[in-house]
């Protein structure tokens, strides 16, 4: 039990550390990183110009934490794609609050995750350009 609350005040504390919200460029990509109000995980979004191909928002699909769970309701949202880190296995400000941990394995995806998966399919994307 008292490991349990170092783990969650160490997730708390990189929380507060990494702050809310990140943004940047990464080859020729516009990527933001936010943190979601109501429940405290991060979402990762990459801009393009336009809509995205096929080939492209497959590659996002299948290497984007979860899939692509922004940009899609039928048909690829016009210029912004992204993920969620509120999947089973991802352990959310919102369950440390609520007292749930419904996977043993859960694990609070970071900043450093995030933008680190958006960089990943930036590379994998500029391999088909």
């Amino acid at each position: 039990m008292v490991e349990n609350f170092r783990e969650v005040s160490r997730m708390l504390e990189n929380m507060i550390n990494e702050g809310n919200h990140k943004e940047g460029t990464y080859k020729g990509f516009k990527y933001e990183i936010i943190r979601m109000p109501h429940a405290g995980h991060l979402c990762g979004y990459i801009y393009f110009d336009k809509k995205a191909t096929e080939e492209e928002f497959e590659i996002m699909d299948y290497n984007f934490h979860g899939g692509v769970t922004w940009g899609y309701d039928g048909e690829p949202n016009k210029g912004k794609y992204g993920f969620d880190c509120a999947h089973g296995g991802d352990y959310s400000p919102l369950d440390v609050f609520g007292g749930m941990r419904l996977f043993e394995y859960a694990t609070y995806k970071d900043m450093k995750y995030v933008e680190n998966n958006i960089i990943e399919v930036i590379n994998k994307l500029r391999e088909v350009d």
